[in-house]
Parts: structure tokens; sequence; C-alpha cells
């Protein structure tokens, strides 16, 4: 469904879906990451440069912050995990054009919450009290 267009896309139109949880806006999204690890090899006859193999893939955690609504649903998501009922959810992160219409699509599979970090409040501040989620993953696809 990628879309493509001289001008790219403004980073700050996006929605994010999580089954179960539907749609939410969090107003930062980080970890749209793949690394594939190398792996040095060298046969023993041959020159002292090594080849580079492809080895495992890495996801690393997908990092949402939001505003804090009074919604639990994502603190209520990781406190299952930590009472030992991990559950796995897919998702996706939709860039969205001027007209709101779907032209990007990062979908993540077996997704679980493994990490909740609350608002730093303080009496001298006039920031918004933000909430924060780290989603582990084994899979990110994008289309």
């Amino acid at each position: 469904m990628a879309v493509e267009r001289n001008d790219p896309y403004i980073s700050f139109n996006y929605l994010v879906e999580i089954a179960g949880l539907g749609s939410g806006g969090f107003s930062e999204v980080s970890g749209l990451d793949v690394e594939v690890q190398p792996i040095d090899y060298r046969n023993g006859d041959e020159d002292f440069v090594p080849r580079k193999l492809p080895g495992l893939k890495r996801f690393p955690n997908l990092i949402l912050k939001r505003g804090i609504i009074g919604k639990t649903d994502v603190f209520d998501w990781v406190r299952r995990t930590a009472e030992g009922q991990v559950d796995r959810r897919e998702g996706a992160i939709v860039l969205r054009d001027e007209q709101r219409r779907e032209v990007f699509r990062w979908r993540f599979v077996r997704g679980w919450a493994c990490k909740y970090s609350g608002p730093t409040l303080s009496g001298d501040s006039n920031t918004v009290a933000l909430e924060t989620i780290e989603i582990c993953h084994e899979g990110l696809t994008a289309s």
C-alpha cells in the first residue's frame, strides 16, 4: 500500500493499532528498526579477511508515549505480564497523508508489553504527564 511521491510525508500524522486495545493517540513512536547481525566466517585456506554472513534478526522494542487520559489499558497489559500472564498481540503503526489516508504500515507480530513508565511529576512544571510503554515483538513487516 506504500504510495510514492516527490515530497516526503510528515512524521506527526500516524495511528497506532494494537489488537484488543484498538487505536491509540500516542504522541511518540520509536523502535521501528530491523537489524541483521553479521557473522564473521573464514575458511582456513583463505586470506585474513573474513566473509560476512547474515545471522540472527533483531527487532528492538517499540516505545510508545502518550499523555495520561485516565485509561489504564496499557498499564493493565503490562501488569498482566508481571503477574505471569503474557498476552501477545498483533499491531501496526500506520503513516497517513494530509487527507488522513493510509500510505504506509509497519506491522509487528507476537508483541507483548514488557515495560511501563509513568510520568515524572513535578510541582514546578507545566508539561503534560506522559506514560510510556515498551512492546517486545518477534517481527516487523512494512507495506
